[in-house]
């Protein structure tokens, strides 16, 4: 689970994010928004690399990989640089393992079904069927 500072400060960029945007438009605002575009794509440039050549590596890169994505810090950086080491139905498969015990104290349970192409989940819910 994020630990709650974790959680303060990915909410605290969230708030400045918007409040740049907000700012009328100026010769500082696009410098600070260019600033920002510019320090994500080089932290995008720099972990894709690391990725690629942890992926290589002959000592299981593949399972350090998987062992890196399932740490909240690391999943939500690659998630910001829109790097997913796991596929969509992989991600979604792991957070629902993840709730599974919880739904499971109130009589709920939660199966994945299908991953659509647009992205859409499909799931089978005893909870989506008692809500209906």
């Amino acid at each position: 689970m994020i630990n709650s500072q974790l959680q303060r400060q990915l909410a605290r960029m969230e708030e400045l994010i918007h409040e740049l945007n907000q700012t009328p438009e100026s010769p500082i605002s696009r410098q600070a928004r260019e600033l920002v575009q510019t320090l994500l794509e080089f932290h995008s440039a720099g972990f894709e690399e690391a990725l690629e050549l942890i992926h290589g590596s002959p000592n299981g890169g593949q399972a350090l990989i998987d062992r890196l994505a399932e740490d909240p810090l690391i999943s939500n950086l690659l998630v910001l640089y829109n790097m997913r080491p796991l596929d969509l139905e992989a991600h979604v498969r792991n957070a629902l393992e993840k709730v599974k015990p919880r739904l499971g104290l109130h009589g709920g349970d939660v199966d994945l079904v299908e991953v659509l192409p647009d992205g859409w989940l499909g799931s089978n819910s005893r909870i989506n069927q008692a809500l209906r």
